[in-house]
């Protein structure tokens, strides 16, 4: 008889705890966030220093850690809730190098990616004098908690209702679309083609599902954009991790860090 892994193991006590049920949250190994900031790097033309150093912004961020406690406030099932951003750190990275004007997410739930992305817009802002705008689409009025208590409230725009319907009347032109919500290919594929008509020419597109589908891989191939897939590997964690889909272009890296 096969020995009992400890995966399982950490699965079986996961589910009896007051914590998320869906989009885990949890860290990344050591290894694998050095990894990751060496492929950002060679991405952007940017460090991997400074690659690091945004990891370490969002990942100490005492804004994160209180918005973590008024959601273990506001929602006692909650009440053993750890956030931990993994791959996020990606989004946010890549938020912190493009500074873009429009952010947009389909599908905020909690809110921790929409939080990562505000928070980006607020230090770019801090930077540059330039305020950027996060639009996040959503079934439900009340999503985004996290953002929603915390200081980054103030570029967090909720689109709520159908993804589809949403997009179509964005008048906004894209610079950074974050594909995170409804995880079937063929929903993915709807969405994609419609924020394609509001994309910007430096955009870049990520999707949080590219290690279940060839979407945005596919789509890539087909309109001439590079395509990158980021694999995260979670620090002790049941979960074995998911990736990060990254399409861009030539004209998606800062000119002034080729």
């Amino acid at each position: 008889m096969a020995a009992i892994g400890p995966t399982f193991l950490g699965a079986i006590r996961w589910s009896f705890s007051k914590t998320e049920d869906s989009n885990f949250y949890y860290a990344l190994e050591p290894q694998s966030e050095s990894n990751l900031a060496h492929s950002l790097a060679t991405i952007f033309g940017v460090t991997k220093s400074q690659v690091l150093l945004y990891f370490s912004e969002l990942k100490t961020s005492n804004h994160l850690f209180e918005a973590q406690t008024a959601l273990r406030e506001a929602d006692h099932g909650m009440r053993h809730l750890s956030l931990e951003p993994g791959r996020r750190l990606i989004w946010y990275a890549v938020d912190r190098i493009l500074k873009p004007k429009a952010i947009l997410e389909t599908g905020v739930h909690q809110g921790l990616g929409a939080f990562a992305l505000c928070m980006a817009l607020d230090r770019n802002h801090q930077e540059t004098g330039e305020r950027g705008k996060y639009f996040g689409t959503d079934l439900r009025s009340n999503a985004g908690a996290l953002v929603r208590s915390s200081k980054y409230k103030l570029f967090f725009h909720l689109l709520e209702g159908d993804s589809i319907g949403s997009i179509e009347t964005l008048d906004e032109e894209v610079e950074l679309y974050v594909s995170d919500s409804d995880h079937f290919a063929g929903y993915e594929s709807k969405e994609l083609l419609a924020t394609a008509l509001k994309l910007g020419p430096k955009s870049v597109v990520i999707s949080d599902n590219s290690h279940a589908t060839s979407v945005l891989s596919d789509w890539s191939d087909k309109v001439g954009r590079k395509f990158t897939f980021l694999e995260e590997r979670p620090n002790n964690h049941w979960y074995r991790g998911a990736g990060v889909g990254l399409s861009y272009t030539e004209a998606s890296v800062p000119k002034a860090k080729k």
